[in-house]
């Protein structure tokens, strides 16, 4: 039974581990995507108003 509990607690840390690995992840994926847009954004309103 021991064994039994210490490898449910290792999967359960394993998949704690895994969530914020995802999480951090899905975050600098996220501000890079957000960055990108303000770049174009203002790349294209520099070239609009010079129209």
């Amino acid at each position: 039974m021991r064994l039994v509990k210490n490898k449910i607690k290792i999967i359960s840390n394993l998949e704690i581990f895994r969530d914020l690995f995802v999480s951090g992840v899905s975050f600098i994926v996220d501000i890079v995507i957000f960055n990108f847009t303000i770049y174009l954004l203002e790349t294209l309103t520099r070239s609009l108003s010079i129209i």
